[in-house]
Formats: structure tokens, C-alpha cells, sequence
């Protein structure tokens, strides 16, 4: 089964916490780091059915970047391993 479409998620919380030679921070991933709650994107997948059972692989793309840092978006790759009832 092939799958395409637009996804909406909203986050509830985050923290981050950066500690390297080049670059230090930490605070809220919200309010502190400048990422917004809301976030638009693309994602595109498939799902192999046998039987009941199901594997899929799904790929998500954000077209909203961090508020100051424009380049900075959301990416995703998920493997799916399900039962069907």
C-alpha cells in the first residue's frame, strides 16, 4: 500500500541540552531555542501486508523551519512493524 500526504503535529514539551567544543545551550526547544510548537510537512511511505501482519516505511519532511535559523527542519524515517486485529 502505497501512502502520500500532508501531516500537522503540535509539541507539547521539549528541552535541549547542547555541550560541544564550538557550541554550548540549553533551555526549552520552545520558548528558550526558538523552535515552533507547530509544525507542517510532507510525508510519503509504503506498508507490505502478508496476511495479518504489516511492515512499513514511512518518510515525513517539514516545510516549517526554526524561527532564526531558517535551514534547520523537520526530518524523519520510520520503520513500522504492526498485527492486524
Amino acid at each position: 500500500v502505497f501512502k502520500a500526504g500532508p501531516y500537522v503535529a503540535y509539541g507539547l514539551f521539549g528541552n535541549v541540552n547542547v555541550d560541544n567544543p564550538y557550541y554550548s545551550e540549553s533551555g526549552d526547544l520552545f520558548g528558550d531555542v526558538g523552535f515552533s510548537r507547530l509544525d507542517l510537512g510532507a510525508e510519503i511511505g509504503m506498508d507490505f501486508e502478508c496476511r495479518k501482519f504489516v511492515i512499513g516505511f514511512d518518510i515525513e519532511k517539514g516545510l516549517r523551519g526554526h524561527e532564526v535559523i531558517r535551514v534547520i527542519k523537520h526530518n524523519a524515517a520510520y520503520i513500522n512493524i504492526g498485527f492486524k486485529l
